[in-house]
């Protein structure tokens, strides 16, 4: 029987979540969790920017750099160095090059597909549900810094709305904004109607929490929100 494939659309604001700061720990059980899971399921890891894209687009903006391209460049790269640091940290486990485009031709027949981002436009939110369309995958796994998806910012709104389950419809209803680079909501708008238009399911969850992220994994009761 053909083994499941499984999306990972990992924050870099979990890898890096201060400037020059790399959460070891959490790469370590990261790496962990995907070796004991690879014997039943493929995996897809689509990884963010972090604080090293938030801070070159910062500087690029006080530098008074305003093309809309050139920093999400900025990020892209950043993803790219993010996504190069995990395919070295997991050796032979990971697919020997990193995916850097959706016209790039490789042939998956072992090891764990990472990537960063591949051209402005598009965030890695959208490159996970993307590689979950062309790749047939059961499920999307949003690992962020955010325990649940809500309405708006519950550290700037202590009465925001906390959803456990939402559909994709209403998703896009509470999220209308039009992408820009280094825009923080929990799934970008392109992202989330390519989500609704393939109806696949996704988790959103805090990946922080290691075991939370396994029982994600497994189909178990998980702390986060589902949309489907």
């Amino acid at each position: 029987m053909p083994k499941e494939t499984v999306v990972i659309d990992l924050g870099g604001s979990i890898l890096t979540p201060e400037l020059g700061q790399i959460n070891l720990k959490l790469l370590k059980n990261f790496k962990e969790i995907i070796a004991a899971e690879s014997k039943k399921r493929r995996f897809i890891i689509v990884i963010g920017g972090g604080s090293l894209a938030r801070n070159y687009q910062n500087n690029a903006r006080n530098l008074k750099i305003k093309d809309n391209d050139a920093l999400d460049w900025l990020g892209i790269r950043s993803t790219q160095l993010n996504a190069e640091l995990l395919k070295s940290y997991f050796g032979n486990l990971a697919f020997p090059r990193l995916i850097t485009s959706e016209k790039q031709k490789y042939n998956w027949e072992k090891g764990v597909l990472i990537s960063g981002g591949w051209h402005p436009g598009n965030s890695t939110d959208y490159i996970a549900i993307k590689m979950a369309a062309l790749h047939q995958a059961k499920k999307v796994i949003v690992a962020t810094n955010i325990d649940y998806i809500y309405n708006s910012d519950p550290k700037k709104n202590p009465a925001a709305k906390k959803y456990q389950t939402i559909n994709w419809m209403e998703y896009n209803r509470l999220f209308k904004q039009r992408w820009q680079p280094g825009m923080t909501v929990p799934l970008d708008p392109k992202a989330a109607k390519l989500g609704q238009k393939i109806k696949i399911p996704l988790f959103f969850l805090d990946g922080k929490n290691v075991l939370n992220l396994k029982k994600a994994l497994a189909g178990e009761k998980f702390k986060g929100t589902t949309i489907f």
